[in-house]
C-alpha cells in the first residue's frame, strides 16, 4: 500500500501534549502543540484521569487548538502484598496482570464515564470540526478457552460492547482508544485488535506499540500504521517521547503522513514536591525541542 510520501502528500507530523490543567494546556499551545490531551490535576502518577469540567471551560475562550478529554474514572488498583515481600510490592509475574486491571471497569464506573462525557458535551465549548474529542479505553477479561489455549498471555481483550456504548454517547466527537491497547499491541493478536477498534468506531489509537516506550517498538508502530491507514484510524505514538529520541520516531513514522500519525508527549519537568511526587509542570525547553525536531526531521 502506498504511503502519503509515495503520493507526494505532506509528511510533517503534529505534536499532541498530555496536560494536567487548563493552564498547562494554554502553555502547550503557545509552545507549538497542535492538540492537547486534558487530564485531571494531580493524576499524572495514575496515568491521567477525567478532569473537572472547569479545567476546560476556564480556558475555552483562549483555546485555539484541538482538545481531547481523558475519560478515565480511576487508575490501577493498589498493589498487592507479595509473599515474603513488603506491602505495596509486586512479584514480576503479577505486574502485567495488575496493570491490565486498570482498564476493566464496573457498571458503576462505566456510568461515571458516560456522565463525564455528557457533562463535557453540555458545556457547549467543544468543537468536533476543530478536532475536539474524547480519550478512553475499556478492556475485559478473556474467557474464550480456545483463545486462551492459543494465546495464554492474552488475558484481556477490548470490551467492544462498552466501547461502542461510550462512542455512541460521545457522538459527534471523535474518540481515541488510549494506551490500554499497549498489551494488545505487544501480543500476536495486535492486528485483530486494530480491526476491533475500527469496528467499534474509534477514530484513533494512542499506543507505544508494546509495554514500554514507543522508541523501543517503532517497527511494530509502523506495522500498526499500515494496518490502520486504510480505515482512517489515526495512530498517536506516545510513551517516553523526549527530544533526544523523537527524531528517530519521526523519521520512521512520518512516511505515513500528517493525518495518519501524531506524536504524543507529556514533556513534564523532573521536579518533585516535598512528598516526592512529580510536579505536573511543562518543561518548555523539552517541548520546544520536540516540536522543532518534529518540524525539521525528514522521513527515512
Amino acid at each position: 500500500m502506498p504511503t502519503p510520501i509515495d503520493l507526494g502528500q505532506s509528511t510533517r507530523l503534529n505534536c499532541e501534549v498530555a496536560v494536567f490543567s487548563g493552564a498547562s494546556g494554554l502553555e502547550a499551545q503557545d509552545l507549538g502543540a497542535k492538540r492537547i490531551e486534558l487530564n485531571a490535576p494531580g493524576s499524572y502518577e495514575a496515568g491521567g484521569l477525567t478532569p473537572p469540567v472547569k479545567e476546560l471551560t476556564s480556558i475555552a475562550s483562549q483555546l485555539e487548538i484541538a482538545v481531547r478529554i481523558m475519560i478515565r474514572p480511576r487508575g490501577p488498583p493498589r498493589a498487592v502484598v507479595s509473599p515474603g515481600g513488603e506491602e505495596g510490592q509486586q512479584r514480576p509475574d503479577q505486574q502485567q496482570d495488575h496493570e491490565l486491571q486498570d482498564f476493566v471497569y464496573t457498571n458503576d464506573e462505566i456510568a461515571l464515564m458516560l456522565q463525564a462525557i455528557a457533562d463535557f458535551k453540555a458545556t457547549g465549548v467543544m468543537n468536533p470540526i476543530r478536532g475536539d474529542g474524547f480519550v478512553f479505553g475499556v478492556l475485559k477479561r478473556q474467557t474464550k478457552p480456545s483463545t486462551l489455549a492459543k494465546y495464554p498471555d492474552l488475558k484481556y481483550t477490548i470490551d467492544e460492547e462498552r466501547c461502542k456504548l461510550l462512542i455512541d454517547a460521545a457522538r459527534p466527537f471523535p474518540c481515541v482508544f488510549h494506551r490500554a491497547f499497549d498489551p494488545i499491541a505487544a501480543s500476536e493478536r495486535w492486528a485483530k485488535g486494530i480491526d476491533t477498534l475500527v469496528q467499534c468506531g474509534f477514530d484513533g489509537v494512542l499506543t507505544s506499540g508494546g509495554m514500554g516506550n514507543c522508541c523501543q517498538y517503532l517497527d511494530k508502530i509502523d506495522a500498526i500504521c499500515h494496518r490502520a491507514a486504510p480505515h482512517s484510524l489515526q495512530v498517536v505514538a506516545g510513551g517516553g517521547v523526549r527530544r533526544n529520541n523523537v527524531g528517530e520516531t519521526v523519521a520512521q513514522l512520518s512516511v505515513h503522513g500528517t493525518k495518519n500519525v501524531w506524536i504524543h508527549t507529556a514533556s513534564l519537568t523532573d521536579r518533585v514536591d516535598h512528598d516526592g511526587r512529580r510536579l505536573e509542570e511543562l518543561d518548555g525547553r523539552q517541548l520546544k525541542g520536540i516540536v522543532s525536531t518534529i518540524n525539521t526531521t525528514k522521513p527515512s
